[in-house]
């Protein structure tokens, strides 16, 4: 009895220690800074010229920046300002992020002013020489009214390690106790007779974890837990996408992030379209929030048509707001995107119309 005690106890003591370095590794920490930006009115007004603070605090080992655009951003509504948070400096891990940029006077005074703030719906992961900029943040008009020369604006900034996203990257990439083949664009039965002799003719299959893509994804539970067909322990699941679709689709669900940092539009929408398809919620949006950075003339009116086919009511919003600013509607009604608008969205082409000359 006293043997077993005494081994109790030693146990107690490695769980304990075990327990520290488990809640060291989720440890939050939160700093904030005020950066002031004096002669407002001497800043330019052209969209996406940015005025930076440089490096403005640390957390973790990474430092952050803000970059404010007096005349707005081009994939924007013209008539706002704009303000960005950057990642200036990776630390030694990667981590995970929220943050809250606050207007917190308009002159030294602390004269008051609508409570302007905005911050991520979800944690961010950056990389180095990364950034995330939030929605129209400050009616230009809002602030000349107080005809005030300079705006202090706060940034807070709550960061801890992204160990497990390194981790659960790590495991989709050894493919280490992996029990399912996931495969691209390609009909499964085929797929499945050449897979057996270990090729696949759309492109080697993934190999990934029934237990994480349930998780992650109601779609995929369902399908594994209804004894259908791709749920099959033998069977190889096709999820109807290209295969580097569904590598990213993969990659999300392991990590909430996806590596590639520029997306070509239509592969973009096809992404967006399998996290509905399949439920993921997080890569809807951060597909959403893509689409909004590289949002240009071009290819404005088509995503405008891809929300609203989608039911996409916030994208949809930003969209609407980007044709409607400024004098861009006069350079997109001779395109042939609107015209082909015009004949499947007419009753889209009167709100653009009535919000433009309201």
């Amino acid at each position: 009895q006293f043997i077993f005690w005494l081994q109790g106890s030693r146990l107690f003591c490695v769980l304990i220690s075990m327990s520290a370095a488990v809640a060291s590794t989720v440890d939050k920490q939160t700093k904030k800074k005020a950066w002031e930006i004096l002669h407002i009115k001497e800043l330019s007004i052209e969209v996406d010229v940015a005025t930076s603070s440089g490096e403005l605090l640390e957390v973790l080992g990474c430092t952050f920046g803000l970059s404010f655009f007096w005349g707005g951003l081009s994939y924007r509504n013209e008539d706002y300002s704009a303000v960005r948070v950057d990642l200036l400096r990776q630390g030694p891990e990667p981590i995970l992020f929220v943050f809250e940029i606050r207007v917190i006077s308009v002159d030294r005074t602390c004269t008051p002013i609508a409570d302007y703030f905005c911050s991520p719906s979800e944690p961010k992961m950056f990389r180095e020489d990364s950034s995330a900029c939030p929605n129209n943040f400050l009616l230009r008009s809002d602030l000349e009214r107080y005809g005030v020369p300079w705006l202090t604006l706060e940034l807070s900034v709550t960061a801890w390690l992204a160990r497990f996203h390194h981790d659960f990257s790590e495991l989709l990439k050894s493919r280490d106790f992996s029990d399912i083949k996931i495969c691209g664009h390609c009909s499964r039965d085929a797929c499945e007779q050449a897979c057996s002799s270990e090729t696949c003719e759309c492109e080697e299959p993934f190999e990934a974890h029934r237990c994480v893509l349930a998780a992650r994804s109601p779609v995929l539970k369902t399908m594994f837990s209804a004894g259908m067909k791709e749920s099959d322990p033998q069977g190889i699941v096709s999820l109807g996408f290209e295969h580097r679709v569904v590598g990213w689709l993969l990659e999300f669900i392991y990590t909430d992030d996806v590596g590639t940092e520029e997306f070509e539009d239509e592969a973009l929408w096809h992404l967006l379209k399998a996290g509905q398809l399949y439920e993921v919620e997080g890569l809807v949006r951060f597909c959403e929030g893509k689409i909004v950075i590289q949002l240009t003339e071009r290819v404005a009116v088509e995503n405008l048509m891809q929300a609203e086919q989608l039911g996409l009511a916030s994208l949809r919003a930003v969209i609407l707001d980007y044709i409607c600013s400024g004098d861009r509607l006069g350079k997109l009604v001779g395109m042939e995107s609107f015209e082909r608008l015009m004949h499947k969205r007419p009753q889209l082409v009167l709100e653009i119309l009535r919000k433009t000359f309201s």
